[in-house]
């Protein structure tokens, strides 16, 4: 199997998490594998996103249909009109949206007390119109969660939860990821996690900065399939996994995916909004080097430079509908 390392352009942003959504609050040690998980913050957001007409502008509520979204949808139509749902419309309308929204929720405790365990960043705050006006999201939410007893359905839902990450954790194999871009790179960071997020679409990649510059990294996952009633996150073949501080370019996260073919990179670019850069390697052994750009109306891999042996030449692929400019 090779690993994949792509270099995709990702805002620094992000609390550590533990197992069946519930957030450690710093009281473990930091974790070196990799911690999958269904975050309590995420679904509240994707609730209030489904309810608003954030789906409609952006297209990122999932397509797929199964109990939970049903679930949802049942127990929460009655609050389409609350004010956390009419004021989250409003600023993803003015640009909240895509990677913000989830980014700002991973700065909050758990619901309903969505404490600010973090300040929100620059980056954040400008995203959502003024540091004031993100403030006063939070408390909406904040009332949300409590008048709709969002936990008490969110736990309801924790059988499915655990199901789906059982799944994901099963396709990835017992192989620690984060051990190997650690040997890598020959650095650490102070959490690695994936959050399953089965009312999305795509994925987003944040980061909280921690103690010496390490990161809490986040891959924030939308379902890719179907599988037995349940939402699944990848496939054998193909998995997205978590994103990485890039030590050559602070500017760009990584993700990192497993595949069973070099050409299968050509499809993952499916997945994100514009060009980005990619490593190909097998274990710590580099074997392509380049970026995946858009050239005269076509998505190319384009030779780059090599980091840890010679780049091979690659082919090029049609334009992807999602990515077109």
């Amino acid at each position: 199997m090779l690993t994949f390392l792509l270099n995709v352009c990702f805002p620094t942003l992000q609390p550590t998490i533990g197992l069946a959504g519930v957030q450690n609050n710093d009281s473990e040690p930091p974790r070196r594998a990799v911690n999958i998980t269904v975050d309590s913050r995420i679904e509240l957001l994707a609730v209030v996103q489904l309810l608003s007409g954030y789906d409609k502008r952006y297209g990122l509520i999932t397509r797929f249909d199964f109990p939970y979204k049903q679930d949802v949808r049942e127990h929460f139509s009655s609050y389409k009109n609350h004010p956390a749902v009419k004021l989250f419309d409003r600023m993803s309308a003015d640009g909240f949206s895509f990677d913000a929204p989830p980014a700002a929720m991973l700065y909050l405790s758990k619901p309903p007390e969505l404490t600010l365990e973090l300040p929100f960043t620059k980056y954040l705050n400008g995203r959502a119109g003024g540091a004031e006006r993100l403030k006063k999201l939070v408390e909406l939410l904040r009332d949300f969660a409590r008048e709709t007893e969002f936990m008490a359905f969110f736990d309801t839902h924790r059988g499915a939860f655990q199901q789906m990450m059982a799944n994901a954790q099963r396709k990835m194999g017992g192989i620690n990821y984060a051990q190997t871009l650690q040997n890598y790179y020959g650095m650490s960071q102070n959490s690695y996690n994936i959050l399953l997020a089965p009312l999305f679409t795509g994925g987003f990649g944040p980061r909280i900065e921690r103690s010496e510059g390490k990161y809490d990294i986040y891959n924030i996952l939308g379902p890719m399939n179907m599988e037995n009633g349940l939402p699944a996150f990848g496939s054998e073949e193909s998995f997205r996994h978590i994103a990485w501080p890039n030590p050559r370019n602070p500017e760009k996260g990584m993700v990192f995916y497993t595949a069973q073919r070099p050409q299968d990179v050509l499809n993952i670019n499916s997945l994100f909004h514009g060009p980005t850069d990619y490593v190909i390697a097998r274990a710590t052994e580099c074997l392509v080097s380049a970026n995946y750009d858009k050239q005269n109306g076509m998505w190319s891999l384009t030779t780059g430079i090599g980091i840890g042996t010679e780049t091979k030449k690659t082919s090029k692929s049609k334009p992807n509908e999602r990515n077109k400019k």
